[in-house]
């Protein structure tokens, strides 16, 4: 596939006053998909797995010297964000893997719910397939889609760290307006449902992101009225 089709790539324009060592990513907006799917289920639901427009909303970002890349297909088909490693035995004939040729596998909680890197449901109970899924056509995916990706967004970080000594990355993505709401204890907040917010800043419990830059980004986002 042509690599327009696998991700766009917008670098810091001309007209911006300063390239910056800030990279922003959308792995999961992406809506053009491959011939080769042949899911099952109904098409409406199965592009609600969309983050819709998240790619819309953050590719004026090299106006301001930063880089975004956004995956073009869709995480139904392969899921960037999760491990390369993530796979779901539900979805294989006999559920086997051929780890002699492809390498040992390590299925995660996403899988066991079936969102892991190749999704089998499209929602709680609904099948995206009605089929098995061949190892050789999740591997196919895999040296396709996933790596040109990981590869592209690798390289945008190691030139941004080459030239300033450090990278900012970003990871962008849309989430329900049900479950974007304060995870505090009841005894902070009361049992009355609390309200939901503007914007969520995830760093996986503090492990993905040093603690002042996501306060920093916190800090201006509260500046601005949200």
């Amino acid at each position: 596939m042509d690599s327009n089709k696998i991700f766009k790539l917008l670098e810091p324009q001309s007209e911006a006053s300063e390239a910056l060592p800030l990279v922003f990513d959308s792995p999961h907006s992406g809506a053009v998909y491959p011939d080769d799917f042949n899911y099952a289920c109904d098409f409406d639901v199965l592009k609600q797995a969309e983050d819709h427009y998240v790619d819309d909303l953050f590719d004026f970002v090299p106006k301001h010297g930063a880089t975004f890349l956004a995956a073009e297909f869709p995480r139904s088909y392969i899921d960037v964000n999760r491990a390369i490693d993530d796979i779901d035995l539900d979805l294989l004939l006999s559920r086997y893997w051929p780890e002699d040729k492809f390498g040992s596998i390590a299925p995660s909680h996403r899988s066991d719910v079936g969102i892991g890197l190749i999704r089998r449901l499209v929602k709680p109970g609904a099948p995206v397939y009605d089929r098995n899924l061949e190892p050789q056509e999740i591997m196919r995916r895999i040296e396709s889609y996933y790596k040109p990706y990981h590869s592209k967004l690798e390289q945008v970080l190691d030139k941004a760290h080459y030239s300033y000594g450090a990278a900012w990355y970003i990871n962008c993505h849309s989430m329900p307006d049900s479950t974007a709401v304060p995870n505090n204890p009841i005894g902070i907040v009361g049992r009355d449902k609390p309200m939901s917010v503007d914007f969520c800043l995830g760093d996986r419990d503090g492990t993905t992101a040093n603690i002042h830059f996501t306060h920093m980004l916190r800090d201006f986002l509260k500046s601005l009225g949200y």
